[in-house]
């Protein structure tokens, strides 16, 4: 089985950052955008091997689509895992497309073709859809769908964790204070002491 959540850097660090995330939330992007772009090539120039950063899935609920959004991250990751990465960075980059304001009036439907038709670079599109159709076998009414399960499985993870709000950050398995809106300089001011 592929392990939980979205695995970058070191295979065997000193260190591990755990982000929990959700694609709906502003907050979430700057931290996975500052993280991926500056902080873990900061760390594997300067700390070669020192520092893993696992991005896990948190869908908020009262933002109803995120549970759609990240059913899309988890259908690539099923359909190809090696393109898991560039779900994150493709549903982050198009965010706003899928804020309240933008999603209110459309069913669910219409949301997975629009998500569908985003990640077309990464899967095809019927491939997606396929994923998303509901179980009806035996007379089923309310089974879910081919990534029912793997949404359980991360939605399990980060209640067992309590972690309520995103970004929520964890070094070594101990949730800790961060800030979304930090610099380089402050995440390495953060992390670098605790590489001793």
């Amino acid at each position: 089985k592929t392990p939980l959540g979205l695995y970058m850097g070191s295979a065997a660090p000193k260190l591990i950052l755990e982000v929990y995330s959700d694609f709906m939330c502003p907050f979430s992007k700057k931290s996975f955008d500052m993280l991926t772009q500056d902080v873990l090539p900061h760390f594997e120039k300067n700390y070669p091997s020192a520092l893993q950063v696992i991005f896990h899935q948190v869908p908020q609920p009262w933002h109803p689509q995120s549970t759609m959004v990240h059913e899309a991250a988890l259908g690539v990751k099923q359909l190809k895992p090696a393109a898991y990465l560039d779900a994150w960075k493709l549903l982050y980059e198009n965010q706003t497309k899928f804020f309240d304001a933008y999603t209110m009036d459309k069913s669910r439907t219409q949301i997975y073709q629009e998500l569908a038709g985003l990640l077309a670079p990464l899967v095809p599109q019927e491939s997606f859809l396929k994923l998303t159709e509901l179980d009806r076998n035996d007379g089923k009414l309310n089974s879910g769908h081919a990534i029912t399960l793997s949404l359980k499985q991360v939605i399990k993870h980060h209640r067992q964790r309590g972690v309520h709000v995103t970004p929520t950050c964890a070094v070594n398995g101990i949730i800790c204070d961060t800030s979304s809106s930090w610099t380089l300089e402050q995440w390495v001011e953060f992390l670098a002491p605790l590489l001793a």
